[in-house]
């Protein structure tokens, strides 16, 4: 028995009988044909998409922006300031307090035609015996924000007793932590009440002097 040739790859294999027996058997072989094999498609590629360049995209609109508060002109600013400072001169005339006419003429003698801010907010708290605390710069009339509702107070006892005041019976006692500022307080009391006496007490002076000024 004839072994069966292997089959080679890409070979056919075709029997042709040229007898019947088949020693008489003949082999043909011929080569197979290489089909061509169709090549895979390539993936198609996906589209791209399409970039919009910054100048064909749509212009966006600017953003409104709110406008600053525009400052006032200098005139504007003057007038202002004006204003304020006529106010507050109206604030403080000198007849919208329960002043005496001859404390508003002493007043007046010295120049002064309206009240300070500390002077004005503190008159009817200390004409009234209220106790309070009041602080202001220097110059701003805080010793006056005290002598005028004093000094008021005083010309009301007087025009009730005009007795007052007894010797060696002081009505008013006004202290200061140094001699300069006690003798501040005095010249002040002096010239808008010259018809009060005051007496300025303080130490590193002749004694004898003051009591006699105390007795009177």
């Amino acid at each position: 028995r004839r072994a069966t040739p292997r089959k080679p790859d890409g070979m056919k294999v075709e029997k042709k009988a040229a007898n019947t027996s088949r020693e008489g058997a003949t082999l043909t072989i011929k080569k197979k044909k290489k089909t061509d094999v169709p090549a895979k498609a390539a993936p198609a590629a996906a589209p791209k998409k399409k970039l919009k360049r910054a100048a064909d995209a749509p212009e966006s609109k600017p953003k409104k922006q709110k406008r600053a508060a525009e400052p006032a002109a200098p005139s504007d600013l003057s007038d202002t300031a004006e204003t304020a400072d006529t106010a507050a001169a109206d604030a403080g005339c000198l007849t919208n307090f329960r002043l005496s006419e001859a404390t508003v003429a002493a007043l007046e003698a010295r120049g002064i035609q309206a009240l300070f801010p500390i002077q004005s907010a503190t008159f009817d708290l200390i004409f009234g015996g209220d106790d309070l605390i009041g602080r202001a710069h220097t110059g701003c009339g805080k010793t006056l924000a005290f002598a005028l509702p004093t000094i008021e107070r005083l010309l009301g006892l007087k025009k009730v007793d005009r007795s007052l005041p007894k010797p060696c019976r002081p009505l008013a006692l006004v202290l200061a932590p140094t001699r300069e500022l006690a003798q501040q307080v005095g010249r002040e009391f002096a010239a808008v009440a010259p018809t009060l006496t005051c007496c300025c007490v303080y130490g590193g002076a002749p004694i004898g002097a003051q009591c006699s000024e105390l007795r009177r």
